[in-house]
């Protein structure tokens, strides 16, 4: 976070990249990519590997059953979602927007629990 808010967005990515090496897979794992490496990479314009990071959050995410758990506090789809969202605002209004090409909305599962329908409706009008 430090080297991201100071411009050091290299830094930043090498740091995310040491975190993940080191993670358990499912939720920190899932964390770091979407939380950590996503935005370092769409600063640096990297959109094709920004997809990437998030794509690996969605399957690391995914793949962790406690993950999933209703009612569980923590990292989880909602916060993923929003991740993803500021990743094109990460890139900064002097360069482009990363591609981001993977779908927000239909990221997250339709079922089950309020959570997920009330998620979809807040992001569904936002673009990637």
């Amino acid at each position: 976070m430090v080297a991201r808010s100071s411009g050091r967005h290299e830094t930043a990515a090498e740091h995310a990249e040491c975190g993940i090496a080191a993670a358990p897979a499912g939720l920190v794992r899932a964390q770091l990519h979407a939380w950590a490496l996503l935005p370092a990479l769409a600063q640096q314009g990297r959109g094709d590997d920004a997809d990437q990071a998030l794509a690996v959050a969605l399957r690391e995410l995914e793949s962790d059953r406690e993950g999933l758990a209703a009612g569980r506090f923590g990292f989880d789809e909602p916060e993923l979602a929003l991740h993803q969202a500021e990743a094109p605002r990460s890139a900064g209004p002097s360069r482009p927007a990363p591609g981001l090409r993977l779908p927000l909305v239909p990221a997250l599962p339709a079922e089950p629990g309020p959570v997920r329908r009330s998620t979809r409706h807040c992001f569904s009008d936002l673009g990637t």
